[in-house]
């Protein structure tokens, strides 16, 4: 618990920082119309039932999302929508409607959490929102190809990509936080002695435990 405090702490500062950054040294853009509210936006690749998730959505907007703020928090909880993509071109209708939804004010900064956003959203974020700082909060070090996040398979070595390879024209932080699966399921071993059965739902690109 601890450790988590202080990871939530560490990723607060990091959301304080760029958003300071971004109004004393970025220049504001055309999208950005005069009167509308500074957004944060935050793509949650789960659901909005997801610990993980909340763990950072939650202190977002504890931070920002009051009357004194002058930001506005918007969560998108791509989960369920994800689980229904089965090829490009269901992606690109999707990625139509939530582009389009921001098209008159794009966020001032882009949270995302789970890599499987950045895996089908990152092309796309790059051409609409390319002056956006983004915040990527992953359990892994790596992303796949936008076909393993379409069907919801492992993704072997040889597909995947560093993240810190990426040499693409947005401004990325990579926030690593990794789930700790093997080491929640030996705690619940050391505290629950008697159990001896454990019910694990995921689907084929976890392969951790």
């Amino acid at each position: 618990m601890k450790y988590l405090q202080i990871i939530i702490r560490v990723f607060i500062i990091l959301v304080a920082f760029l958003l300071n950054a971004v109004n004393v040294f970025g220049e504001v853009s055309s999208a950005f119309k005069p009167g509308n509210e500074d957004r944060i936006l935050i793509l949650n690749a789960y659901s909005g039932s997801s610990r993980w998730s909340n763990d950072f959505i939650i202190p977002i907007y504890n931070s920002y999302q009051h009357k004194n703020s002058p930001y506005v928090v918007d969560v998108e909880h791509m989960g369920s929508q994800f689980m229904h993509l089965q090829n490009a071109e269901e992606l690109l209708e999707y990625e139509e409607g939530l582009f389009g939804k921001y098209a008159d004010n794009p966020p001032k900064l882009l949270i995302l959490l789970g890599s499987a956003s950045w895996g089908l959203l990152r092309d796309d974020i790059e051409k609409q929102w390319k002056d956006v700082p983004v915040i990527l909060c992953t359990e892994t070090d790596y992303v796949g190809p936008q076909e393993a996040y379409l069907e919801r398979r492992a993704i072997p070595v040889e597909e995947r990509t560093p993240l810190k390879d990426y040499k693409g024209d947005l401004s990325l932080t990579v926030f690593y936080v990794p789930a700790y699966l093997k080491e929640t399921v030996s705690l619940m071993q050391d505290l629950m002695p008697e159990m001896d059965e454990l019910i694990f739902l995921s689907d084929a690109r976890d392969r951790t435990v």
